[in-house]
């Protein structure tokens, strides 16, 4: 079993600088103890005065990856131009100050990244409590050994997972690009020297210790690789995905150190190779196997996972060899947008050494792993064009990602959401009947996923009422909207329902709901001032009576209900779902978490408001309606921000992004539908397996439906 050596890389320098630390100290009355992560309190609290700590800086900046364009190329150059903008304006001020204090000795080197909007600073204890005092600061962490390599010896039982059969129509990952980030890849091994893409934006090493070719110290990185592309050089075919193409970023150093700085690089690397957002070669499936070094919920690489899943880049990870135990789930596998993979033998039973749930950061599906592949004796490459019998979930989670290749070959542009759908709803069905917390959805099956995709239902053909998260304007079918605007598609084509600039509007509706065929209500995702109707918060709805409709929209506009009258008042008490129902109650959700006198409500909540009196002296009562943590809505992801009921009182929701729930899941241009059984304070219903609405499948993969209505 390759077992790398653990190590802890906090790398204290001690350094004499030229200036005082009073230079660097905090402004007075400012408090950094929040901000600072434990660990570097207790570095600085051991450090001399003038030693350098290696700390990774979050700022509080967030870029909005919603109503991303659709098309790969067009969709990735769109995610790394808005977090570049937003790093660049949220680091403007700190960059200044880190540059002036580099200059007195108080910084040796700081490192800018756009990925997570943070900073990679080496600095003196008084700097970094400086660092940590300023207002747009969220967090200083240590730059440490942040990662372990899951223990691993590999090759792949190809036939176990129907890659042949694959293979027998002619598919081999022809075409599809796939990333590794590992130790490395001995590019010169036979299984694996032609199929790597090669060229500077092909390989990363963040440590600059093998700057320009693929190299590997260790063998773990060549062992995984080889799973998911290895060739037949050796006498028996290795690789699942063998005629697909491979880019790799190493990092582990050379002494087998990740260091937290070292992976956010990796990362940023990996959405943009050649640092030119205007070329598409961006990967199309990233490859972890690697773990943090404890079971339990580590958000640290949250942020990078979300960007790679808002460019439609599937991350997918080793669960971890924390087993047998339950509750043994690794971070980064069990975020919400990674793939976890499991290990089982040739025998199809579990491994004793793989990671079972539940996920302590609730994962990307209701159990953990989200399924399982061969992961014991798996024959791979090794360095200097050995080969050895290897073992481990990293060696299973290569499974999958060679099994994502070849269904991207055939089914090129697939989303993200699709690619786990596919993996989960065709996997073999393993243990006690069902998903479960150590087979997950089952064992790998790539041909079953490839049936899947093929017979995945043709575009909804019901009629809707969209709003949608342009992030500006974009082309929704032969019409170019805005993020005001609201369109309706009737099964098969999009056409202009509402033009909200027409009417005075601009901005973001993100609240709709119909009245009558002339009459609607719309809620906006900001404050504005509106001619003929004078100020509007974001908490409010506004009643529209249409006189015409379309490319020329006019009526009138009223206030229909004050939400700050009856105790919507803060930033996150914005409402961005309505709906009304039959009986005259106004269904309302809210962009974070609201409380109204004693009522608490999450933003995956949906809340029911009885008037005594509507218009701009709004008064009533409310009662929490959906409890959307009650049927498995918890991630971050998973705020409602769409809410229709159906006559017959079934209810359909949108959610801000990637959403899973016990028989479906999607992501933010979706809509799902809810078969209540009890709703109120304990909400239960049946989710319908397939979506209401495919955005996704209709040209809108990537855009958020802010708001919506079954017509």
């Amino acid at each position: 079993m390759i077992r790398p050596r653990r190590h802890l890389a906090l790398g204290f320098v001690l350094a004499v600088t030229a200036a005082g630390v009073a230079h660097a100290a905090p402004p007075a009355g400012a408090s950094s103890t929040g901000t600072l992560e434990a660990s570097v309190r207790r570095a600085i609290s051991h450090a001399k005065p003038r030693a350098l700590l290696p700390v990774v800086v979050t700022l509080r900046g967030q870029a909005d990856l919603a109503g991303l364009p659709k098309g790969q190329g067009r969709r990735s150059q769109e995610v790394i131009r808005r977090l570049q903008g937003m790093a660049d304006r949220s680091q403007a001020g700190l960059r200044v100050q880190l540059t002036s204090w580099r200059a007195a000795g108080l910084v040796r080197r700081f490192t800018p990244f756009w990925i997570i909007d943070g900073i990679a600073v080496e600095a003196t204890p008084t700097a970094i409590a400086a660092i940590a005092a300023r207002p747009e600061v969220l967090s200083v962490t240590l730059d440490e050994n942040a990662a372990e390599l899951a223990d691993s010896t590999p090759e792949p039982n190809v036939d176990l997972v129907k890659a042949p059969v694959l293979w027998g129509k002619g598919l081999h990952g022809e075409g599809v690009v796939v990333a590794s980030l590992d130790t490395g890849v001995d590019a010169t091994h036979p299984d694996l020297a032609g199929s790597w893409r090669g060229g500077s934006n092909s390989w990363f090493d963040p440590y600059g210790q093998h700057p320009t070719t693929p190299t590997d110290v260790n063998g773990h990185g060549t062992s995984t690789m080889g799973v998911i592309v290895g060739g037949s050089a050796g006498g028996t075919a290795l690789g699942v995905a063998p005629g697909a193409t491979w880019i790799a970023a190493k990092i582990f150093n050379d002494s087998g150190v990740a260091t937290t700085s070292g992976i956010h690089a990796a990362f940023q690397w990996v959405l943009d190779p050649d640092g030119n957002p205007g070329t598409a070669d961006a990967p199309d499936v990233v490859n972890d196997s690697w773990t943090s070094g404890n079971p339990g919920c580590d958000l640290t690489f949250q942020p990078d996972l979300q960007a790679l899943r808002a460019a439609n880049i599937l991350p997918v990870f080793a669960a971890g060899n924390g087993g047998p135990s339950a509750g043994t789930s690794f971070s980064p596998s069990n975020l919400p947008e990674a793939l976890a993979v499991g290990a089982t033998d040739d025998l199809d039973a579990i491994a004793d050494f793989s990671s079972r749930g539940p996920a302590s950061c609730g994962g990307s599906s209701d159990v953990f792993p989200d399924v399982v592949a061969p992961g014991v004796g798996i024959r791979s490459t090794a360095r200097f064009g050995q080969y050895a019998d290897v073992s481990g979930t990293s060696v299973a989670a290569p499974h999958v990602t060679g099994a994502i290749a070849l269904l991207l070959q055939s089914f090129p542009g697939t989303s993200a959401v699709d690619q786990v759908s596919a993996i989960e709803s065709a996997g073999i069905d393993l243990g006690v009947p069902g998903p479960d917390d150590v087979y997950g959805h089952g064992r790998l099956d790539v041909s079953a996923a490839y049936d899947w995709l093929e017979a995945k239902p043709p575009p909804p053909t019901d009629s809707f009422d969209l709003s949608l998260s342009a992030g500006g304007s974009l082309s929704v079918g032969s019409l170019v909207v805005r993020n005001e605007d609201v369109v309706h598609f009737d099964g098969t084509s999009f056409t202009l329902l509402i033009d909200s600039s027409d009417l005075g509007i601009r901005g973001n509706v993100d609240g709709f709901a119909g009245l009558d065929a002339d009459s609607f209500l719309l809620s906006l995702a900001a404050p504005a001032t509106i001619a003929g109707l004078g100020p509007v918060d974001d908490s409010d709805v506004i009643r529209l009576d249409a006189t015409s409709l379309g490319s020329t929209t006019s009526g009138s506009l009223s206030i229909y209900l004050d939400a700050s009258d009856v105790g919507l008042t803060t930033d996150a008490e914005d409402v961005d779902a309505v709906e009304l129902m039959t009986d005259g109650t106004v269904l309302l959700s809210t962009r974070g978490p609201a409380s109204i006198g004693s009522m608490k409500a999450a933003d995956e909540d949906v809340l029911a408001f009885v008037a005594t009196t509507l218009g701009t002296t709004t008064t009533g009562t409310f009662s929490e309606w959906f409890d959307g943590s009650d049927v498995g809505l918890t991630a971050s992801t998973e705020d409602v921000d769409g809410v229709s009921v159906t006559p017959s009182g079934l209810i359909d929701l949108s959610t801000a992004g990637i959403f899973s729930v016990t028989g479906s899941s999607g992501d933010g241009d979706d809509v799902f539908r809810c078969d209540p059984s009890s709703i109120g304070t304990i909400t239960a219903c049946v989710f319908g397996s397939a979506l209401v609405f495919d955005g996704g499948a209709v040209g809108l993969d990537g855009l958020g439906v802010d708001a919506m209505q079954v017509t």
